[in-house]
């Protein structure tokens, strides 16, 4: 029997399961496989760069003394770990792909280590790394990295994605997917045809 591909959507602070959707269904129309989505939703928290104002949410998000936006890495890690539980009880069998947007490619690059078995490809779009010194200490690694940003973010620079790929550089996650487009803090056509080309071409056993 075929197994299918696991494909675990993490959507972006106050978005749901929902939002990611339509990247399920472009990946679906050209995988080799079934697909199973995962794309499970974020719970309500106050967020205290939102004025403590309630919404689905990963992790909290901060302003530190130099004025950047902090991750709240007791809520990361709680995070991480329901997640992980949930996804581990899929077939090992099956491949899994993880694929966040924004906030959710911050957990996505936190369940690398976390799940049974190491993530067939991880796709991060318009995100950026919160805690790079535990991703340093990971003993998995995805078996493909997709990179894509908008290079006009306003709420998250496309240097973001810069010091991202460094970084899965240093901790020798392969990187085979970087992209850069003329858009905001979004998802766009061209994107989502990269995104169909880098499935394609992934190693799924």
């Amino acid at each position: 029997m075929t197994q299918a591909i696991n494909l675990v959507l993490l959507h972006g602070l106050g978005a749901n399961g929902a939002d990611l959707v339509p990247l399920a269904d472009a990946l679906k129309s050209v995988s080799p496989r079934p697909v199973r989505v995962f794309n499970p939703d974020a719970p309500a928290m106050p967020v205290s760069i939102n004025h403590g104002l309630s919404m689905p949410c990963w992790f909290d998000l901060s302003v530190d003394e130099q004025g950047a936006i902090a991750a709240n890495q007791a809520d990361l890690k709680a995070t991480v770990g329901t997640l992980a539980e949930r996804i581990n009880r899929f077939s090992p069998q099956s491949p899994t792909l993880l694929l966040g947007f924004s906030q959710g490619g911050v957990v996505a690059q936190h369940l690398v280590d976390a799940l049974d078995q190491p993530p067939a490809g991880l796709a991060l779009l318009s995100s950026w790394m919160a805690f790079p010194d535990m991703l340093a200490k990971t003993q998995q690694k995805p078996g493909s990295v997709f990179i894509g940003h908008g290079l006009q973010d306003s709420l998250i620079p496309a240097h973001a994605a810069d010091q991202l790929a460094q970084g899965c550089a240093q901790f020798g996650w392969p990187v085979d997917a970087n992209h850069r487009y003329p858009m905001d803090h979004s998802i766009c056509l061209d994107e989502l045809a990269d995104l169909r080309r880098w499935f394609s071409g992934l190693n799924l056993g």
